[in-house]
């Protein structure tokens, strides 16, 4: 459980995974020119010093950039459909602050399908052991390439071995939310007077879920006093996701009556050629309200 996400680090991953990887690791699609390494001291002090405490590192070479599947691609070939419905409520994703700019529609994009759609393309490295001092060239998929960065295991780059299987995404865990209820409530140490639990999906690599997470506690810090944190799926007994995915817990002092308009403020923004007058928002397109 953490007040905020790593500001320099992906957590989670055996290999140092900068900031600068996030839509990489988004799009699970690392490009021609991409550089990893088993270490965050690589990044820090003289190439010598760094040479200290690297094991392995990775040159990409293939694919070339701006060759594989991305959000623009899904956009172009599918259309919204109601499993969507978080990203695309009639509704939507609303505002990022109490003005009246909207979340670019490009951001509204399931990038979970981006994601899958890159597991088993091909990916092609120089991989260097440090200790050996040996290159070799390495064809694998982008899915193993990011089961090494996670796991560590060297195995999962060896074509031989059985291929992972594509690991829990964002908006998956949004279903999973009802089965946590008993956790927050009972084991959860929110660290203020709280009656009112928000819990939302969370991906530290996408952009649209970064801003939701902002507008929601510019929301709430209007009219209450709250406590933002973030908590690792596997920590509330869901496991299979991947590291960047996150459970954004808000403990709010305040009713739950109250609390629903202030979140419904900038999670909600009926659309203009409405053809009905009927509210259509519903709080569990975008998370859980629990009272206390």
């Amino acid at each position: 459980m953490t007040d905020q996400a790593n500001d320099q680090y992906f957590e989670g991953f055996a290999w140092a995974l900068p900031r600068s990887f996030a839509e990489p690791l988004s799009n699970c699609c690392f490009e021609e020119g991409d550089i990893l390494y088993d270490s965050r001291l690589a990044y820090h002090g003289t190439w010598s010093e760094a040479l200290q405490h690297i094991s392995y590192s990775i040159l990409i070479t293939y694919p070339p950039r701006g060759m594989s599947t991305t959000n623009n691609d899904i956009d172009s070939n599918e259309n919204p459909n109601e499993d969507d419905a978080e990203l695309n409520e009639n509704t939507d994703e609303g505002r990022v602050d109490s003005t009246n700019t909207t979340i670019p529609p490009e951001l509204r994009i399931n990038n979970d399908k981006v994601f899958m759609s890159n597991w088993e393309t091909p990916v092609v490295f120089t991989f260097t052991n440090y200790t050996t001092n040996i290159s070799s060239g390495v064809e694998t998929t982008q899915g193993r390439l990011y089961t090494l960065l996670w796991t560590g295991n060297l195995k999962y780059i060896d074509n031989e071995v059985e291929s992972p299987p594509v690991p829990m995404l964002v908006k998956s865990i949004l279903k999973e939310l009802d089965g946590t209820e008993g956790y927050f409530k009972d084991s959860f140490n929110h660290g203020i007077a709280c009656s009112t639990i928000f819990l939302m999906p969370y991906d530290q690599t996408l952009e649209l879920y970064r801003n939701k997470f902002h507008c929601v506690k510019s929301a709430l810090s209007k009219d209450f006093i709250y406590k933002a944190r973030f908590v690792s799926p596997n920590e509330v007994g869901l496991h299979g996701f991947v590291p960047t995915v996150m459970i954004a817990c808000f403990s709010v002092d305040g009713p739950t009556s109250n609390v629903m308009p202030a979140l419904k403020s900038v999670l909600y923004r009926p659309s203009k050629d409405k053809k009905t007058i009927k509210d259509t928002f519903s709080i569990k397109r975008h998370g859980r309200l629990i009272a206390l």
